[in-house]
């Protein structure tokens, strides 16, 4: 089967960029032009190519959602096994388990936190040094939360920063009320603003970053259930860290990362693509 594969792919690639090369966006034909290329795996004795190569590293434009989804597709991101221990018990992962199944939400757990520690995108410890483990209930914690936001974009979080003379609304306000801490609010809210802006620029969709928020800190008081609320989260604040203004200082660093870890991250970055395709 792979023969015939081989053998056709010349065919099947001129038949794509023929019908594409016209009707693609410019930002489309980046990752179209990286078709032509072999795909380098360790069968055929090459270096395995980055899952994150094809990524264009310009700006954000209107084009940003179909370029993201044509090179994620174009790329082998298969998801490797991944352990993660939660409540004491180490589950792996089966790459062909559904979205939503309980080994895959705590692989997709353990992908995250490896790859805020591989990255040093965690932020420091109290007592200052650099956070050594990522665990993953700093995934539900609101201080590491809007730190990691912060640090993903600092420009975008600055110009987020909302007026306290201006009461919220919606998700907004449900995020304030009852809040304990007035300086921790404002940044939650500002996080949020982050990831409500960039979605909307990049993929015209809202997808409610105000109750992400919550439901993920909520998960966080209740021993990390449900895991699908954080990682719902993190899956987003993933695809933010590959969108937003400073997108191409983490797709580089991504490209650095161990080959089983970017396909991980790729898969990761897939997933919320084809649900954000479906309701876009």
């Amino acid at each position: 089967l792979k023969r015939c594969f081989r053998s056709a792919q010349p065919h099947l690639i001129g038949a794509i960029r023929e019908t594409a090369s016209s009707t693609a966006p410019a930002a489309c034909k980046v990752c179209m032009a990286a078709l032509s290329e072999p795909v380098r795996s360790p069968s055929n004795g090459l270096e395995a190519e980055s899952p994150f190569a094809r990524f264009s590293l310009g700006s954000t434009d209107g084009h940003q959602a179909s370029e993201l989804h044509n090179c994620a597709g174009s790329a082998e991101a298969k998801p490797s096994k991944r352990s993660v221990s939660i409540g004491g018990a180490v589950v792996c992962n089966s790459a062909e388990e559904g979205e939503g199944s309980d080994e895959l939400l705590e692989s997709n757990v353990a992908t995250v936190c490896a790859w805020l520690q591989a990255t040093n995108l965690a932020p420091p410890t109290e007592a200052g040094t650099s956070c050594t483990r990522v665990r993953p209930t700093s995934l539900a914690d609101p201080s590491f939360v809007v730190a990691v936001v912060e640090g993903l974009c600092p420009c975008t979080f600055a110009a987020e920063a909302p007026d306290p003379t201006v009461a919220g609304s919606g998700d907004e306000a449900a995020d304030h009320e009852g809040a304990e801490d007035d300086d921790d609010c404002w940044r939650r809210r500002q996080a949020a603003g982050c990831l409500r802006t960039v979605f909307q620029d990049s993929h015209s969709v809202d997808i409610r970053a105000s109750r992400l928020l919550r439901r993920a800190f909520r998960a966080g008081s209740n021993d990390l259930e449900p895991l699908q609320d954080v990682v719902d989260l993190w899956r987003h604040i993933l695809m933010y860290a590959v969108t937003c203004d400073d997108k191409q200082r983490h797709i580089l660093a991504m490209q650095g990362l161990p080959q089983d870890l970017q396909a991980d991250l790729m898969s990761i970055i897939m997933a919320l693509e084809r649900r954000l395709a479906s309701i876009g």
